[in-house]
């Protein structure tokens, strides 16, 4: 109990995020039909599915345009509900994702998640 009620009140419904850091914390995706693990220190962005180009003769690649930038993307075999902007050894690349992307810690993954490969 504190000196404030207030606060009593407000921590009851909104307490306060417990403090995890990037390294145990990551996004959980779909991609090609499996469950993926990415660190959350790897991740620069989620975004909507962004308009993208294919790669002539490069399947389940393309081109996208994002603020500025082209960028590779990485398509799944589904439809994308969301596009990971990651990065890698100094270069930055979409991964269509073809559910929802939600953020966990690594002891909490499900069974059968596996890590993003790197050469994905």
């Amino acid at each position: 109990m504190s000196d404030s009620a207030a606060r009593d009140a407000i921590m009851r419904f909104f307490p306060e995020p417990p403090d995890y850091s990037t390294h145990e914390l990551g996004i959980l995706f779909r991609f090609q039909g499996r469950r993926l693990f990415v660190d959350a220190h790897r991740v620069v962005e989620i975004t909507p599915p962004v308009p993208t180009s294919p790669l002539p003769g490069e399947a389940g690649r393309g081109v996208a345009f994002w603020r500025g930038g082209a960028h590779e993307v990485r398509t799944g075999t589904g439809p994308a509900v969301a596009f990971l902007l990651l990065k890698t050894e100094g270069r930055e690349f979409f991964v269509a994702s073809e559910e929802n992307p939600r953020a966990l810690r690594r002891k909490e993954l499900p069974v059968g998640v596996e890590d993003l490969p790197e050469e994905l």
